[in-house]
């Protein structure tokens, strides 16, 4: 692209203008190839002050279609120039437009909560314009944003507002498939995997049907995803193959670098190291090009983890510096996958000490992240606003149709009650075995604490049921007595080192403040560090002092 271009709309910018088209020639020159021609003709076009606004505003339309998700940059900066266009021409189209690509081009860099507020505000243009098909658009663009970030009732509210919508005033069907599509991925985000499928091969017929090749590739990339969770792994390379192909044609490095990352995570899983960490480095090379930094840190653990059998040392490494930018980011799961990483790789380095404290992290971290997510609620809501979404069209009906709606509208909230009700089951279903499987994993880790205890203490061959804690000798290692009080919280602990204050308080026939009270003293006393794992950190130690040579 010539800088001649650049300076032809000076006329229209404030300095602050100036310095957006500067920022955007200085990205889009670094763009070359075969599609600088494109870029170069596109922006000869809207730069042109002499060509209508229809013609200007077409050519960044035309941009934002080929290059939003490969350039998201120089997409941002353009949806800014569009926005003052927009409002220089006086056009209330163009400024929505503008600001939808502007949430687009925050979402695909990571910036969840910039996107929103974008949305909300070409929300508001929609709203004044009453154009219920933007509105619609809208909505499903803000409920992907909510699943991302795991809001999954917001999610599920945004999306069935918009499917309502379109179901009732859309003729375009691609639309329809795009809420299709989305429902399908809240339904692989919470384990239902075989309705999953279904509303996604559902969007595929529509997709194929109208020939629309960029979504398209995206739905294989879905589809694929939802059946390497089934464990059904040629399934899953045939979609993967699929989608790679459509999106490198189409230019969606976005969705690319995704795939790229599936495909390492199927690799590993096949036990195909080389080939994973072939995939796992092209997906970075994508995410660190956009600069999102919770995908980079994703693909760092992929990779570490990868990592851990050939080259201990490069892995340990690469995890620590994962976690030293994971505290600064809220996602729990990413923290926990660090942490178990992290533990692995100590552990296999003898490092028993910071071993059992990225156990401790994990098992703090991973507990938050498998908290029950009131699926139950989500129901709940898609039943709500599905049932709001109709009082609103009984509304506007004329009253010669008021009957015949009733009951259509009675036998429809049957059906969304006995879905709903089928649902809330099956859901209840996952729950209960998620909550199984949590607390068999629970019992796993309690087992290796008591291995890493082991190693650092002269009783692994003791056994819980035969010693005996040795008093005299405690009390010589600490310097004080313990009294009678403390000495027997100090052996219900021997019997259940996990045991929750309340039994504990049971037990020794005592308030829970008393038990409490002792607990203090002896974490005094054994000069026990604040941790979550005290009282267990405190029968180690007792242990440790009870067969301590004096």
């Amino acid at each position: 692209m010539n800088f001649k271009y650049i300076l032809k709309i000076t006329s229209l910018l404030k300095p602050s203008g100036m310095a957006l088209l500067v920022a955007l020639f200085a990205l889009l020159i670094g763009f070359q190839g075969k599609s600088q021609v494109s870029i170069d003709s596109l922006t000869t076009i809207f730069t042109n002050e002499n060509n209508s606004d229809s013609l200007r505003f077409s050519a960044i339309n035309t941009f934002y279609v080929n290059y939003s998700n490969s350039l998201p940059d120089s997409a941002l900066l353009l949806s800014d120039y569009h926005f003052k266009l927009a409002h220089k021409s006086n056009s209330i189209t163009e400024k929505s437009k503008a600001l939808n690509e502007k949430a687009l081009s925050f979402f695909i860099l990571g910036n969840y909560e910039g996107s929103i507020k974008t949305l909300e505000k070409a929300l508001e243009i929609r709203q004044e314009m009453n154009d219920s098909i933007g509105i619609a658009s809208l909505y499903s663009n803000i409920g992907t944003i909510y699943r991302e970030l795991e809001k999954y009732q917001e999610a599920v509210r945004y999306y069935t507002l918009s499917l309502g919508i379109l179901n009732e005033k859309s003729t375009q069907f691609t639309n329809q498939a795009d809420l299709l599509n989305n429902i399908g991925l809240i339904y692989r985000d919470i384990g239902m995997f075989d309705l999953a499928l279904d509303y996604l091969n559902q969007a595929l017929g529509v997709y194929q049907k109208e020939g629309v090749l960029e979504e398209t590739g995206n739905i294989w990339l879905n589809i694929g995803a939802v059946y390497f969770e089934k464990g059904e792994i040629s399934q899953s390379i045939q979609y993967y193959s699929k989608a790679l192909k459509i999106l490198q044609e189409t230019n969606n490095r976005y969705s690319e670098g995704e795939c790229y990352h599936q495909f390492s995570r199927l690799y590993q899983h096949n036990n195909q190291i080389d080939s994973a960490l072939f995939f796992i480095n092209k997906s970075l090379e994508i995410n660190i090009a956009f600069e999102n930094t919770e995908l980079i840190l994703i693909d760092n653990v992929l990779k570490a983890e990868l990592l851990v059998n050939s080259d201990l040392q490069t892995a340990t490494q690469l995890g620590e510096s994962v976690l030293d930018q994971a505290t600064k980011i809220a996602n729990k799961s990413i923290k926990a996958d660090v942490y178990h990483l992290l533990y692995t790789c100590y552990k296999q380095l003898k490092q028993d000490k910071l071993a059992l404290e990225m156990l401790e992290n994990y098992v703090y971290y991973n507990d938050s992240v498998l908290i029950d997510k009131n699926k139950i609620t989500i129901v709940r809501e898609a039943i709500q606003s599905e049932f709001e979404f109709k009082l609103f069209n009984q509304k506007v009906e004329n009253e010669k149709k008021q009957a015949q709606l009733k009951v259509s509208q009675v036998k429809r909230i049957y059906t969304l009650v006995f879905i709903g009700f089928s649902l809330l089951l099956v859901i209840l279903f996952v729950a209960r075995t998620r909550i199984n499987k949590h607390r068999s994993d629970r019992a796993i880790l309690l087992h290796e604490i008591e291995q890493l205890k082991s190693k650092g203490s002269p009783v692994t061959a003791l056994q819980p049921a035969t010693f005996q804690l040795d008093r005299n000798n405690i009390e010589k290692q600490i310097g004080k007595e313990l009294n009678e009080t403390d000495w027997k919280v100090l052996n219900i602990l021997l019997e259940d080192p996990v045991i929750a204050n309340k039994t504990l308080a049971e037990k020794a026939f005592m308030s829970v403040d008393g038990i409490g009270s002792s607990l203090r003293r002896m974490y005094t006393a054994f000069d026990i560090k604040e941790s979550k794992y005290m009282k267990i950190s405190l029968l180690m130690e007792a242990i440790k002092l009870s067969t301590k040579a004096t």
